[in-house]
């Protein structure tokens, strides 16, 4: 099995390192694509540094070196990667050994498996950063809490009922992003939950061990993992994305009235709070459900059965 791994980096420059040495330690790795995206730090001279000691290792930028968001920069991984396989890993983040250990197996064994995702763990450097996580109330492993047939796993992804997992536990074939698009560049935040869902619609993909981390994201006063912003405005922008590619694709009807229901339940929750929002939340929330009455209905009974 033959990997391609992207980083996307922005501001990494004190991990950056381990990032790459901990890629390049696994066997199937053939090449570690950095896509530098305009870092105001000295990622840039970082990676220079390690594409000139490693043959494997390619640096890429955007067209006039600005800053584009996460996920334009893993696309620009992708377009410039040359393996038919593809993992990812945040820059401050890092692999454990033997990464890819279930993916060769499953992929070796069953040729119709389009990905494969397993667990990360975690790792805090400093104890503020351990204070901030514990009072997000966030957990050591990110996973699904349990194993989920790969033809429902978009289906409980939108619905939330099992947890989620992290592209740092994943790998995918490379063709899957010519069916389910690519990473949304308008969303500076979430892109990457929206890809795991446009991933589990058009591919299938399966679970390696759901109890062994494979990688370790890093927790540190720099990173957005712990960032306080507004979750209902970032949480529309993610499901009203993910809505309107839904109506683009050909997504059937109960997964598609799932998605619509988590955008009209965001703006409802946006209304409740009564802000300066309000009249354009009434808006699109009304219009909405005037557009598209079959999703509607179709949302409210979903709703109904989940005991939402």
């Amino acid at each position: 099995m033959k990997v391609g791994v992207i980083i996307p980096v922005y501001n990494a420059a004190p991990f950056l390192e381990q990032a790459v040495d901990s890629a390049l330690s696994q066997h199937e790795t053939v090449e570690v694509i950095l896509a530098e995206d305009c870092s105001t730090d000295d990622s840039l001279s970082v990676c220079r540094h390690l594409a000139e000691c490693h043959s494997v290792v390619r640096l890429v930028r955007h067209p006039g070196g600005v800053n584009m968001g996460a996920g334009a920069s893993r696309n620009l991984g992708i377009r410039s990667s040359t393996s038919n396989l593809l993992a990812f890993l945040d820059a401050d983040d890092y692999y454990l050994p033997d990464r890819f250990a279930y993916p060769h197996e499953i992929f070796t064994r069953d040729d119709s498996v389009d990905g494969v995702y397993q667990c990360i763990g975690v790792h805090c450097e400093d104890e503020e950063s351990r204070r901030k996580l514990d009072s997000f109330g966030l957990g050591e492993v990110t996973m699904l809490t349990r194993e989920v047939p790969p033809e429902k796993l978009a289906d409980a992804l939108i619905a939330g009922e099992c947890g989620s997992f992290s592209l740092d536990a994943l790998v995918v074939k490379r063709d899957i992003f010519e069916k389910c698009g690519y990473f949304f560049e308008e969303l500076r935040l979430h892109q990457d939950t929206a890809m795991t869902v446009q991933l589990a619609c058009f591919g299938r993909l399966v679970p390696g061990s759901l109890t062994e981390p494979v990688a370790i994201r890093r927790v540190h006063g720099g990173n957005r993992y712990l960032a306080r912003y507004d979750n209902l405005s970032t949480g529309l922008a993610l499901w009203n994305t993910l809505f309107y590619w839904a109506l683009q694709k050909q997504i059937r009807a109960e997964r598609k009235a799932a998605i619509f229901l988590n955008r009209q339940y965001l703006l409802s929750k946006i209304l409740s709070r009564g802000n300066g929002l309000l009249l354009s939340s009434l808006l699109k929330l009304v219009l909405g459900s005037a557009a598209h009455p079959f999703l509607s209905v179709r949302a409210l009974r979903a709703r109904r059965f989940r005991g939402r």
